[in-house]
């Protein structure tokens, strides 16, 4: 057996020659010698790059990863897609709706066209949270002289919120979910806001 040396292994590509020779034996004809040629090939490094945290509206996730190879092939334990393809190292990841829902996927990158190596994996997990909504309740009609509306907003995923208007009237309190709406004159006017 030959055992290659760390230099040789860690500076791959590299080609050994192993050469034996006759030193005895031989009678009365001189010393024969003949070698074999050893390619060592490097084991390949993957690296899936790091992990994501996104959010559901996230059309994508754009992968930066590297294989040593040159050439890799994702999966997934989700169900979501490669594009352009799963065999683009640097592809970009589109989400399903599965994953979306549950919240956590992770991607698998092997190597390929490992020579005499045996592939090799890395992975990265992208974390996926939920998409805030918003509901700044029903639609409502009132009186031209009425001075206040009450307005009550629900927030999901989102702690905090601020409301806008189209008009020019004003709220109690920009920032409260739940305050009230005064409608300018303009507003009147216009008659919806």
């Amino acid at each position: 057996t030959y055992t290659p040396s760390s230099a040789e292994t860690s500076a791959a590509p590299v080609t050994v020659k192993l050469v034996l020779t006759s030193t005895a034996g031989n009678g009365t004809c001189a010393a024969v010698t003949d070698t074999v040629k050893v390619d060592i090939t490097p084991v390949p490094v993957v690296n899936a790059g790091s992990a994501f945290n996104i959010c559901a509206d996230s059309a994508y996730v754009q992968l930066a990863s590297s294989v040593s190879t040159g050439s890799g092939l994702w999966t997934t334990n989700g169900t979501g897609s490669f594009f352009p393809n799963a065999a683009t190292i640097n592809a970009k990841y589109v989400p399903s709706a599965i994953d979306k829902t549950t919240g956590s996927v992770t991607l698998t990158l092997t190597s390929q066209a490992n020579g005499s190596c045996n592939s090799i994996s890395g992975q990265t997990t992208i974390t996926i949270s939920p998409s805030p909504t918003a509901f700044p309740g029903n639609d409502t009609t009132i009186c031209a002289s009425v001075t206040t509306v009450n307005v009550k907003g629900v927030l999901t995923v989102a702690t905090g919120g601020k409301w806008t208007t189209s008009g020019s009237g004003t709220f109690g309190s920009a920032t409260s979910l739940i305050t009230t709406y005064t409608p300018s004159a303009a507003d009147k006017v216009a008659g919806t806001v």
